[in-house]
Formats: structure tokens, sequence, C-alpha cells
């Protein structure tokens, strides 16, 4: 860190004794010089010592960084006496200036060492607030995500419980449908076994073969079965529809579907029902 070589301030004898405790160097010079000493700034005004000082008496220039301060006045004392006591002053003026100016540097460097940590503090507030608008932010985006899941999992939650009484509602039809094509198909074996006595032009077999597997109800209930399944295959078509659009509905408007009412409102009530299925004793 750099400093200036010098603290510009103007510099006067009364202020370069006010930091020397005038009254002790007042004691100091009147032993040196005797009681009739004066010290005087550049402008004449007695600042120490005897104030009826002759203005003719010879006296001793006092300077300080070049600069002329003051002067030193003593009539009773020795030439010798007088200038050295001059040259004591200069040297303590010079001190006391070293020590003026090393105090102001460390009060330069200590300011702007305070003025540095001032700038640290204002950076670490700022800091601080961002990192709190930022913490902010987040905890606010975990709260969407947060939301996001919870319905989500309700979603997935009402889909599953959706796809039970679905699956519970086809299961009856199926079942029929599944039932009567059993029943055809062996049906269908009596008359291929019918077709081969036709083929042989054997009425009396025929007719015992018609009789005993009771092809007569068989005849006259065939048709019911294909009717009855086709009904039922309907009735799947119409409720596989119906989930369709209840799904499409669903993830349109992102609002629960009532299975159960949609599974028995009559066809043509909405676009997500479908008939309830009749079922056969």
């Amino acid at each position: 860190m750099n400093y200036p070589e010098r603290i510009e301030r103007d510099i006067d004898l009364k202020s370069l004794i006010a930091d020397l405790r005038p009254t002790r160097l007042a004691g100091v010079l009147r032993q040196m010089l005797g009681a009739d000493f004066s010290l005087c700034d550049d402008k004449g005004a007695t600042l120490l010592g005897d104030r009826r000082a002759p203005p003719d008496a010879d006296g001793i220039p006092l300077r300080h960084r070049l600069d002329h301060v003051g002067t030193l006045y003593a009539p009773s004392a020795a030439p010798d006496n007088l200038r050295a006591a001059a040259a004591f002053l200069e040297l303590i003026f010079e001190a006391g200036g070293r020590l003026g100016m090393a105090t102001g540097l460390h009060l330069q460097a200590a300011q702007e060492d305070y003025r540095a940590l001032l700038d640290r503090h204002a950076a670490l507030t700022r800091a601080e607030a961002h990192y709190r608008m930022l913490a902010g932010e987040l905890e606010a985006r975990v709260q969407v995500q947060v939301a996001t899941i919870e319905r989500t999992w309700g979603q997935l939650y009402q889909a599953e419980r959706q796809a039970a009484g679905i699956a519970h509602e086809l299961d009856g039809p199926l079942g029929l449908v599944l039932g009567n094509l059993a029943t055809a198909r062996g049906y269908l074996r009596h008359f291929v076994r019918l077709a081969g006595l036709i083929g042989q032009s054997d009425a009396a077999a025929l007719k015992a073969y018609w009789q005993e597997h009771g092809l007569e109800h068989a005849l006259h209930d065939f048709a019911g079965l294909i009717e009855e399944a086709a009904e039922n295959a309907d009735q799947l078509a119409h409720a596989v529809a119906g989930l369709k659009t209840a799904c499409h509905a669903e993830a349109a408007t992102e609002a629960d579907a009532g299975l159960n009412e949609c599974l028995h409102q009559p066809p043509g009530a909405g676009s997500a029902a479908w008939p309830a299925p009749s079922r056969r004793d």
C-alpha cells in the first residue's frame, strides 16, 4: 500500500509546541537559558517564557522543514547555550513532526483498511441477499415439483381404481361371450356329425342321433347364443369406446371421472358412458 511521503498541513510554532507539553518545555528552557527567555512565533507573539522581553534583543531564528516558524530570545544566557537550546527545539520539532507524520500515515492506513472492510461487508451483504433470493426460488420450485408429484400420484391412484372397476365391469360380458362360444362349439360338433349321417342317407341313425343329443333344442338355442354373444360383444365395444373417451377427456381437463356413473349410464347419455352388460341366467 502506497502512502504519501508527508502529511500536508499548516505548520506553525504554536501547533509544534502544543504536542510537547508547553509547561514542561518552558521549565526545561528556563533551566537552560534562565528566567528571561522568550519563545515567539514568526509574527512576534510570545508563546512561552518572559513576555516582557525587549523587542530589540538578539534571538536565534527557529526553522522547521526549511520554514521560519519563530525566534528564541534569552538576553542573559550565553550565546552557546542559546544556540544549543535553539538546536534542541528544532530537533524536538523535527521529532514531533516525524511522529505526527507517522501518526497521520497510520491513521490514513487505518481509514483505508476500514473502507476496505466496509466494501467487503457490502459485498457480503449483497451476496447474502442474492443467495437468499436463490434459496427462495429453489424452495418455490421444490414446492411446485412436490405439488406436481402429488397430483400425478393422485391421478395414477385414480387411474388404478378406474382400471380395477373397468376390469370388473368387463368381466361379466366377456364371461358370457366365452361361455356362449364354448356351447356353440359343442353344437357345431354335433351338426358336423349330423352332416355325415345325412351324407350316408341313414334316416334311422340320423333320427336317433337327433333325438339322443337334443339337437332340436340346440337348433332353436343356437341363434339365441349368437345373438347374445353379439350383444355382449357390442357392450364390450361400447365399454372400450367409452373408456377411450373418458381417458381423452381426463387428459384434457385433468378432472376425475366417475367410473361407476359412466358404467351405468344408458347409451348416448354422455361421451364417457356405456351400457351396463346384460347377464344370461
